[in-house]
């Protein structure tokens, strides 16, 4: 009788642990108590070749002047461009045929210059906020949105 006691009794605490009813528990994280204010910490953007090659830059106080980067065979173009009834059309003071260069943020042009061009030589440099300035104390040009001067001069008009 007492094996039937005890086999009674191994069955119900073995059969009563299969059958655990789940309760939802109520968990309060800290994180959902108290608002922590997270410093976002902004990037600098990397000065590489491909910031400005392809990609073309508007003045940011005067929106009729831009320049556009492109390459080839034989350089790089610097093109200077101004917005004349709507459309961007080239200024020919720009250095075509040049080289182009990269110390730190600072980028030269070096090649030769079209007949309205000042100089043969041209600097850039990469700001921390993306634009470029013209060293040394010439104006400051940002990136145009997808590049689309049409747009832009359409806006501008």
């Amino acid at each position: 009788m007492k094996k039937r006691y005890l086999l009674l009794a191994a069955i119900l605490i073995l059969s009563g642990c299969s059958q655990t009813t789940s309760t939802p528990k109520k968990t309060t994280s800290s994180s959902s108590a108290t608002s922590q204010a997270r410093t976002v910490k902004k990037t600098v953007p990397k000065a590489t070749l491909g910031t400005l090659v392809g990609h073309a830059f508007v003045q940011t106080k005067d929106a009729t002047k831009a320049i556009r980067v492109t390459s080839s065979t034989s350089g790089y173009y610097l093109e200077t461009l101004a917005n004349r009834d709507g459309v961007f059309e080239s200024t020919d003071s720009g250095i075509f045929a040049a080289d182009l260069t990269l110390k730190g943020r600072i980028f030269t042009f070096t090649g030769k210059a079209q007949p309205q061009a000042s100089a043969n030589t041209i600097q850039f440099q990469l700001t921390k906020t993306g634009n470029l300035k013209q060293l040394p104390d010439g104006p400051v040009y940002k990136r145009v949105p997808q590049d689309d001067l049409d747009r832009l001069a359409q806006q501008n008009q």
